[in-house]
C-alpha cells in the first residue's frame, strides 16, 4: 500500500543526509546503471505535490476499487476540474500524481483520463496545454507501457497537433532502450519515417512483442511488407539484427512470426519466397499424411499436389523424397512422369540423409487446422448417405436465385449451416467458396464464387437479417463460430450497417452439455472429449460417419462434380437429422430439451471472438438468447446475496433454489449440475466458482444505493416468457409447487386465527370445506401458518391468495 506519510515527509522535510540512488540512462549493452551519490547537490529531488492533489489520488483510487467507473469516482474528477477551473497544470499534477504504477493500476488512469475529458467537453473550457505540460502528460503514463493510455493522453493534451516537437522524447526513449514505449509514441505520434525500421522495431519483434510493432505501422503498407521481406530474408540469411542475439533468430521463431504477419496485413506469401518455399513443403507433408490415412481421394490428391507445386523444381524434388520415404516407389515414379521430370534419377537420391532444419521445421509448423473431425481409416462402405434426390439440392449463383432462397428460407425454423473453401495451407488467403444451407427437404447451395460479384449490398443485408438475425430460426452448426466468422469477412453488406446475431446454436456444445446433464446417455468413449468433429457427431447420433474423402478438393473449381455436390449438401443436412434425433430421444426420455437448447444457444454465442473489426462495419457481440423461455422452465440455483431477486421470481413461477450463506462453491456447483440449473452468482461467488462451473452467470446483486438490482435484467438476459397463469404457482419461501387457492372469505378467517392465535373456530364450522381441511391437516402436523411480512393481519378484500401446503406460508 502506498505511504502517504512518507511521501508527506520527502516533501516537507529536506533530506540533506542520505544518499539516493540514481539511474543514470546510457546506450550501454545493459541499457542502465545503477550509481550512488553522497553529495547532497547530487540528489535527485522528488516532484513536490501540493495536500489537495495527494488526498485527491487518495479519493479516487478508494472510490475506484470499491466501483471501476462507477458514479461516484467520475464526481470527484468533475469536482475536481470545477475547483482548479479547468487549470491545465493542475490537471497534468493529478495525472502525474496518480501514475503510481505500485499503486495505482493502469485501468484506473484510462479511467481518470476517458472521465477527465467528459469534464472538458461537458464544461466547455478552452482546455489548450502548453508544450512542457503535454510532455509532461504523456511522460507520466509512459511507465505503464500501455497503448490505449498513450493514445488517450494525446487524445486530451492535443498532442498529435505538435507530434514532431516530441521526437526528443522518443530519442530520449531509443537512448534508455525503452523499445516498447518508443514504438508506441512513433506509432501515435506518426514518426514512422523518422526512424530506421530495423534498429527501433527489429529487436521487439524478434523478441515475440508483435502488438507494439502492429500498431506503429498499422497504416502503412509499405513498412509492413518491408519487415516481412525483411523476416523472409533472415530464414536464410539470418542477418545480425541490433541487440538480439543468434539465439533469438532462428528459423523457428521467425516462421511464427511471418505466419502472423501475413495473416494481419493480409501479405501474399508469394512475395515472400522463402516463407512459401517452407509453407508448400510443410503442405506437401500434411497432404501425404492425409493420403497415407485414406481421408482424401486419389485424384483430389494428385490436383491439390500439383497445384501446391507449380513449376518448382526443389517442390518437385521433394514430393518424390518424401514418397520414397513411405516406401511408394510405384507413386513417386507416377508423379515423376507426371510432373514431367524426365531428367531426374530416382535412385540418386540419398533416403538415409537427415532433414535440412528449413524441413524439420516445415513438418512442425502448426497450419490451420484442414478438418472438421478426426481423420481416421474407415471401411469406406460404412459412412452417412445423402438420402434426399439430386433435384433437392438447390443451386444459387445468381442474384434472381437468390432473392428466391431469402424468401423461401423463411418458411422454415431450422437450419443446417456448413461453409467450404479451397484448402490454402497457409499459401493464400481463405475465402468461402460454397455456403450450404439445409432444411428438412432440400439444402441450398450458395456458389460464393459467382455470388461475390453478382450481388448488391442490399442482398447482403437482406440475407443477415432474414437468416442470421432472425430469432424464429434456429441456425445450427459444428464450429458455427468459425463459419460466421469466414461468412462476416466475405460478405458485402452496407458500409457502417450493424449485423445482428440471435438463435445460434453449436451441436457439439449442445451434445456436451448432454453430457455434462444426462451422463448416462452418452457414450463413454467421448466423455472426457469437449471439441468433437462433425464426422465423429454424426457416428455419435445417427451411427454413422461422414465420408471426408473430398474435404481437400479444389472448391473453386468449376463445374463441381456431382460427388463435390453431395457431400458439401451431406455436412449441412446431417446438422437438421442430429437435431430431430436429439428431439426425439429427449420425448422419449422426459428430457428437458427446449431448455438445454436455449442454455447451449447461449454458450455459443459466449464463443463469439471476432477476429478482426472490418473497416465500415459494426459487430453485436453480445448475442442474447432471443428465443423465449417459459417462466416454469427456468430452472436456477442463485447466490444468497440475490435472495431478494429469487423469492420475486418464484412469485412469478421460477423454479429457484437459493443457496445458504454458509454454502461453499462446490455446493453450489454440484446443485447446479446435477439438477440442471443455471448458476446466476455475484462477482465474489463468481471468482471462486469458475474453475468449478466456468458457465455461471454474473449479475450485480445491489445498485449503487444498496437497493436490491429489479429482476429485470434477468428476465430480459435469458429471455423469459411470463404467464398469468404462473404467477404465485410456486411458494416464494420454499420454492413448493403444492399450494390452494384461498377465496377472500378464507384470508379473513386465516387472518383472524393467526391474530388471536386461536384456531379452536375450526371446531365450531358445520361444513368443512377443501381449505380449512387443509388447515386442520397443516396444524396437526405442527406447521406455523404465516402470512407474508408485508401483509397485515387487517380484512382485506383481496380476491385469492395461496397457502403453501409445505410450509404454511399465505401469498
Amino acid at each position: 500500500m502506498f505511504c502517504y506519510c512518507r511521501l508527506l515527509r520527502r516533501a516537507l522535510t529536506p533530506c540533506n543526509r542520505v544518499a539516493i540512488p540514481c539511474l543514470h540512462f546510457a546506450p550501454s549493452n545493459h541499457g542502465y546503471t545503477v550509481s550512488s551519490s553522497t553529495k547532497t547537490d547530487e540528489i535527485i529531488q522528488e516532484k513536490k505535490f501540493s495536500l489537495h492533489v495527494i488526498q485527491e489520488i487518495n479519493n479516487l483510487e478508494f472510490s475506484w476499487r470499491k466501483q471501476r467507473n462507477g458514479k461516484h469516482f467520475k464526481s470527484l474528477i468533475y469536482k475536481y476540474f470545477s475547483k482548479v477551473e479547468g487549470s491545465t497544470s493542475d490537471s497534468v499534477d493529478l495525472l502525474r500524481a496518480a501514475c503510481d504504477k505500485t499503486r495505482c493500476h493502469h485501468e484506473l488512469i484510462y479511467s481518470l483520463l476517458a472521465t477527465l475529458n467528459d469534464a472538458i467537453i461537458k464544461g466547455g473550457v478552452e482546455f489548450n496545454p502548453s508544450l512542457e505540460e503535454k510532455i509532461e502528460a504523456l511522460k507520466s503514463v509512459l511507465i505503464y507501457s500501455n497503448y490505449d493510455l498513450i493514445q488517450e493522453v494525446c487524445k486530451i493534451f492535443k498532442i498529435n497537433e505538435t507530434n514532431h516537437k516530441f521526437k526528443e522524447l522518443v530519442d530520449s526513449l531509443l537512448m534508455e532502450q525503452k523499445l516498447v514505449e518508443a514504438a508506441y509514441c512513433i506509432g501515435t505520434l506518426n514518426l514512422q519515417h523518422e526512424y530506421d525500421v530495423e534498429k527501433v522495431l527489429f529487436p521487439i519483434l524478434l523478441e515475440g512483442k508483435l502488438f507494439p510493432v502492429k500498431q506503429c505501422i498499422q497504416k502503412h503498407p509499405h513498412l509492413q511488407l518491408n519487415i516481412a521481406k525483411k523476416l523472409d530474408s533472415l530464414l536464410i540469411s539470418e542477418d545480425n539484427v541490433s541487440r538480439t542475439t543468434k539465439f533469438s533468430i532462428n528459423s523457428k521463431r521467425i516462421i511464427k512470426i511471418l505466419n502472423k504477419w501475413v495473416k494481419w496485413f493480409k501479405i501474399p506469401t508469394e512475395l515472400c519466397p522463402n516463407f512459401h518455399h517452407v509453407r508448400s513443403r510443410a503442405a506437401i507433408n500434411v497432404l501425404i499424411k492425409r493420403r497415407a490415412e485414406q481421408s482424401v481421394s486419389e485424384n483430389v490428391w494428385e490436383d491439390m499436389v500439383m497445384t501446391i507445386i507449380g513449376e518448382s523444381a526443389s517442390l518437385k524434388e521433394h514430393l518424390i523424397y518424401k514418397l520414397m520415404q513411405q516406401n511408394d516407389k510405384e507413386t513417386a515414379l507416377k508423379m515423376v512422369k507426371k510432373l514431367n521430370m524426365n531428367d531426374f534419377d530416382v535412385t540418386k537420391l540419398n533416403l538415409t540423409e537427415e532433414e535440412t532444419d528449413l524441413e524439420n521445421i516445415a513438418d512442425k509448423d502448426d497450419l490451420e487446422d484442414l478438418s472438421k473431425g478426426d481423420f481416421e481409416v474407415e471401411d469406406k462402405s460404412e459412412h452417412l448417405m445423402f438420402n434426399l434426390s439430386a433435384s433437392d439440392i438447390k443451386y444459387i449463383d445468381n442474384a434472381s436465385k437468390f432473392t428466391d432462397f431469402l424468401n423461401e428460407i423463411l418458411n422454415y425454423d431450422i437450419v443446417g449451416i456448413d461453409t467450404e473453401w479451397k484448402p490454402h495451407f497457409g499459401l493464400s488467403a481463405e475465402r468461402l467458396a460454397l455456403m450450404q444451407i439445409a432444411v428438412r427437404d432440400k439444402v441450398y447451395i450458395l456458389d460464393m464464387v459467382y455470388l461475390r460479384d453478382c450481388l448488391a449490398p442490399e442482398h447482403w443485408d437482406g440475407f443477415m437479417k432474414n437468416l442470421f438475425g432472425n430469432s424464429n430460426i434456429i441456425k445450427l452448426g459444428c464450429g458455427i463460430m468459425n463459419d460466421v466468422q469466414m461468412i462476416i469477412e466475405d460478405s458485402k453488406g452496407t458500409k457502417g450497417k450493424k449485423i445482428g446475431f440471435t438463435h445460434i446454436l453449436d451441436m457439439s456444445v449442445f451434445y456436451n452439455k448432454l453430457q455434462d446433464i444426462y451422463p448416462d446417455e452418452i457414450h463413454e468413449e467421448t466423455r472426457e472429449k469437449k471439441n468433437i468433429g462433425l464426422s465423429k457427431l454424426c457416428e455419435l447420433i445417427l451411427g454413422l460417419p461422414l465420408n471426408k474423402e473430398e474435404r481437400l478438393c479444389d472448391w473453386e473449381k468449376r463445374p463441381l462434380a456431382e460427388s463435390q455436390l453431395e457431400y458439401a449438401a451431406l455436412d449441412a443436412l446431417c446438422l437438421v437429422q442430429m437435431y430431430d434425433k436429439l428431439k426425439l430421444n429427449a420425448a422419449e426420455k422426459n428430457m428437458n430439451f427446449d431448455h438445454l437448447v436455449n442454455v447451449s444457444m447461449y454458450l455459443t454465442a459466449s464463443m463469439w471472438k471476432p477476429k478482426k473489426r472490418i473497416k465500415g462495419m459494426k459487430f453485436e457481440k453480445d448475442i442474447q438468447i432471443r428465443k423465449p423461455i417459459p417462466i416454469h422452465q427456468f430452472k436456477v440455483v442463485v447466490d444468497s446475496a440475490f435472495e431478494s431477486q429469487a423469492k420475486q421470481l418464484r412469485q412469478l413461477g421460477a423454479d429457484v433454489v437459493i443457496l445458504n450463506k454458509s454454502d461453499s462453491p462446490e455446493t453450489a456447483a454440484r446443485i447446479s449440475k446435477d439438477e440442471d440449473r443455471i448458476l446466476i452468482c455475484s462477482v465474489t461467488l463468481f471468482r471462486r466458482i469458475e474453475h468449478l462451473r466456468p458457465n455461471a452467470f454474473c449479475f450485480k446483486p445491489f445498485n449503487k444505493y444498496g437497493e436490491p438490482e429489479p429482476i429485470s435484467s434477468i428476465l430480459h438476459k435469458f429471455n423469459i416468457q411470463l404467464s398469468a397463469k404462473r404467477i404465485l404457482s410456486r411458494c416464494e419461501a420454499c420454492n413448493s409447487e403444492e399450494s390452494i387457492k384461498l377465496s377472500s372469505k378464507d384470508i379473513n378467517f386465516l387472518q383472524d386465527c393467526i391474530k388471536n392465535q386461536d384456531f379452536t373456530a375450526l371446531n365450531s364450522v358445520e361444513e368443512i370445506n377443501n381449505f380449512q381441511r387443509t388447515l386442520i391437516k397443516l396444524i396437526e402436523s405442527g406447521i406455523n401458518i404465516k402470512f407474508k411480512p408485508e401483509m397485515n393481519y387487517s380484512h382485506t378484500e383481496k380476491p385469492q391468495a395461496f397457502l403453501c401446503t409445505k410450509c404454511g406460508t399465505v401469498q
